[in-house]
């Protein structure tokens, strides 16, 4: 897969949580930045039996996320998926997948997706490849493909402030949480020693007479002398 006319290279698959955590917070995140991006336009080549993805960062001002896609030469139609990015890790593409949009054997298309949860993550599939689908298009060679549609997440602006952002934000709260952890192990009670657990544990004295033996018996080392049984008158 190539990418004509970008101005940035492509970037890994971001983590869902991290998304779904700033997709929550941009609102607050996004004050003073232009709500809605103005559409970009990318020229892809995705060879034969391969596909092509891309994270979707919808607009932040809640309108939906626009698609154009045009099949630039003549080599067959393609398929367009729109997947959470869970099934893209789990099944897509030798498993059986279930994309939220599929525009099968089209040489162009042209829609629109609302996320149904901003807690999920989406990806934007550009099929080349024959896969499990019975009504995917088969390959027929390299595919040249305009897509116009909002900035992406790698080439995002607004993606990009808010992922620093939420970066910061996580690093202040881990310092935070660092210092608190740090106080409490310093200010907690510490267990006492043994021996001060022991100076604490009460006492029972009882005397106990030991009977002296006879002057000189230590000395001989002979047992004292039993003492001779009384007669019984």
């Amino acid at each position: 897969m190539k990418v004509e006319g970008s101005t940035r290279p492509v970037s890994g698959t971001s983590a869902p949580w991290l998304l779904a955590a700033l997709f929550l917070a941009a609102p607050a995140l996004a004050s003073g930045a232009a709500l809605a991006a103005s559409p970009v336009e990318d020229i892809i080549i995705v060879l034969s039996g391969e596909f092509y993805k891309e994270e979707i960062f919808p607009p932040t001002d809640g309108s939906p996320w626009h698609l154009t896609a045009t099949l630039l030469n003549g080599t067959g139609p393609i398929d367009l998926y729109i997947m959470p990015t869970t099934e893209l890790i789990a099944a897509y593409p030798t498993g059986s997948f279930a994309p939220v949009i599929a525009k099968e054997n089209v040489t162009s298309a042209n829609f629109d997706f609302s996320a149904p949860s901003r807690l999920q993550s989406f990806v934007l599939i550009v099929d080349n490849l024959d896969n499990p689908r019975p009504t995917d298009a088969h390959p027929r060679g390299e595919a040249r493909v305009m897509l116009v549609r909002p900035p992406p997440l790698r080439s995002s602006p607004e993606a990009q402030a808010l992922l620093s952002s939420g970066a910061s934000i996580c690093a202040a709260v881990l310092a935070a949480a660092t210092v608190a952890v740090a106080v409490y192990l310093k200010r907690r009670p510490r267990p006492d020693t043994d021996e001060a657990q022991a100076a604490r544990a009460p006492r029972i004295e009882v005397a106990v007479e030991v009977p002296k033996p006879p002057p000189g018996a230590w000395a001989r080392g002979e047992p004292p002398e039993a003492a001779p049984p009384e007669e019984k008158g």
